[in-house]
């Protein structure tokens, strides 16, 4: 069978293919989106992590363009992006949780320091005492 290429007799020929800018701009309604262009959507998470720090270091369990998590005391991590972000203005949220039936202990993650390429946050219970959970996760959107 042919390959489906513009211009094969008796095939719809295949759309044009979305650029950076066009999916940055999302506003084109006829133009393909290539799974390798997504990532460059404003709505789609640029780092995400999934992680375990019960044991007092870092273990990822799942995560999208984390190379690392720098663990510098109870509680305060530092998370290393692959691709740095263009600039400190991205958008970010974080939680974490003793286990999976725990619901009590849900605290947030400040955030004490964005840069390009890493986020540090701290870790607190709803006691405010800097811990270690099993169950943390991390996402933030922004331009690349």
């Amino acid at each position: 069978m042919p390959s489906r290429t513009p211009g094969n007799i008796g095939q719809a020929p295949l759309p044009a293919v979305a650029s950076k800018a066009d999916m940055e701009s999302e506003t084109s309604t006829t133009l393909a989106s290539p799974p390798a262009r997504i990532k460059n959507s404003p709505g789609v998470a640029k780092v995400w992590v999934f992680f375990d720090a019960s044991s007092g270091t870092p273990l990822i369990r799942e995560s999208y363009n984390v190379t690392s998590i720098t663990d510098f005391g109870a509680g305060a991590f530092t998370v290393n992006f692959t691709t740095a972000f263009s600039s400190v203005t991205y958008a970010m949220i974080g939680f974490g949780r003793p286990d999976s039936s725990a619901v009590a202990g849900i605290s947030n993650f400040p955030v004490t320091m964005t840069q390009v390429a890493s986020i540090t946050m701290w870790q607190l219970a709803p006691s405010n005492v800097l811990t270690d959970f099993a169950m943390n996760t991390l996402a933030c959107w922004g331009d690349q």
